[in-house]
């Protein structure tokens, strides 16, 4: 390829009518940088305040076992994507499904929840195996 005589190469940078000088890269300070890597997100602290990859899972569980016992959760399951929780499993009342969604979106770090694989049974007596 023929550049054009109106084109020169200076500090390795083809400049012309057609290109333009790069711009100066704003580096960072060796505090913003401390600063960067000190502070942990939401979604990854955990119930005690130290890093946990799955914190946010974590802390939603813990809150649903507070709130409710382990035993009367049923066969829930509980994942992490990011900030958005999982919910899945089976449930024999739809409005414990509207309160659970409601506890997970208000802890810190919860941008959306998602429910995949739920069901919710109508017999009593599949109900009471679960409580």
């Amino acid at each position: 390829m023929k550049f054009p005589e109106s084109c020169h190469a200076t500090n390795r940078t083809l400049q012309s009518g057609l290109f333009q000088a790069p711009q100066p890269v704003e580096t960072l300070d060796s505090t913003t940088l401390t600063h960067l890597f000190a502070t942990v997100p939401p979604e990854r602290c955990g119930i005690d305040g130290s890093y946990d990859y799955f914190g946010l899972r974590n802390r939603v569980m813990h809150t649903f076992e507070r709130r409710f016992g382990a035993m009367n959760l049923g066969d829930i399951k509980l994942s992490q994507r990011g900030t958005v929780i999982v919910l899945q499993g089976q449930f024999c009342d739809v409005y414990l499904i509207y309160e659970l969604i409601a506890i997970a979106l208000r802890t810190e770090g919860t941008e959306g929840v998602e429910i995949n694989g739920v069901t919710v049974f109508k017999s009593s007596d599949i109900c009471m195996t679960y409580r």
